[in-house]
């Protein structure tokens, strides 16, 4: 996904609730905003993003994949799913 990203924008943020896996994302891609989040009650995002992508992280989202879109569409102008078989775009 990474590659794709870059393609598109010079600036992007990746927000993970796992802090190991913030270290492995700053690692390989060093020019990355990467940010601790978890996705608790309440959870908000503190401004709106052009494009929101989730990369195989559904099963993390109380109600998989409708909660997922329930939480950040508010946040975005478009929103990805990249999950095993493809991507989907929802909005």
């Amino acid at each position: 996904w990474y590659p794709i990203i870059t393609q598109y924008t010079p600036h992007y943020v990746g927000l993970d609730f796992s802090k190991k896996m913030l270290e492995i994302a700053r690692n390989k891609n060093p020019t990355g905003d990467f940010q601790y989040c978890a996705v608790t009650p309440g959870f908000t995002l503190d401004k709106k993003y052009d494009i929101i992508m989730e990369v195989q992280t559904l099963y993390v989202f109380p109600g998989g994949k409708q909660g997922f879109i329930e939480i950040f569409s508010p946040y975005c102008d478009k929103l990805l799913l990249f999950e095993p078989g493809g991507i989907e775009r929802i909005k």
